[in-house]
């Protein structure tokens, strides 16, 4: 097939705006703007964290503290509303979309979740207080976990309980997880 003038031009402005829309993604901006400022925070610069993580909460809507740490290809889909708390620990390829709050149960207690990989966060979800939440686990949207979520467990309700369990294959090819969980959230997938 031989392509016009015309029709090389659009393949390169689809590119173009791919590339763009890619750069300027909230989410991505989201997490990328948390990785300078925990960066920051472990390098012992003074109030640049701080100023980074308000920025963030500024341009994206994403409250995400500087000293949260947060695995390997993290994606938010829509960070307006997500809050992610000091202590929070996040593995390996998570996903999670708007609205998802992140953190202590209880004003004062230091104690926060921790998150498994290829986790999947929907929609409004809470997930609050010294509890873990296991890999492959899925929250659905609007559910509150207060209480441990086993692997591979499908979370939904008020309060969270399991209503069902997703298939977790005996090995992980990362590739394959990063494709599903977080390209899947955003869109990416070609």
């Amino acid at each position: 097939m031989v392509l016009t003038a015309r029709d090389r031009m659009m393949k390169l402005i689809d590119r173009i705006n791919d590339a763009f829309e890619n750069l300027l993604h909230a989410g991505r901006m989201a997490v990328r703007l948390h990785r300078a400022a925990h960066w920051c925070d472990r390098a012992g610069l003074p109030l640049l964290p701080c100023l980074i993580k308000q920025f963030n909460g500024l341009l994206c809507g994403a409250e995400i503290h500087y000293k949260a740490r947060i695995g390997k290809d993290f994606a938010i889909a829509h960070p307006r509303g997500v809050v992610i708390g000091r202590n929070v620990e996040i593995g390996d390829y998570c996903a999670c979309y708007s609205g998802v709050v992140i953190g202590v149960r209880t004003c004062g207690d230091p104690r926060q979740p921790r998150i498994g990989h290829r986790v999947i966060i929907y929609a409004g979800a809470k997930i609050l207080g010294d509890i873990t939440v296991g890999d492959d686990a899925v929250i659905a949207a609007n559910a509150v976990v207060t209480d441990d979520v086993p692997a591979g467990a499908i979370m939904g309700g008020i309060p969270a309980r399991v209503i069902g369990h997703r298939p977790v294959p005996e090995a992980h090819d990362d590739t394959r997880a990063t494709t599903r969980a977080t390209h899947a959230v955003t869109g990416n997938l070609h």
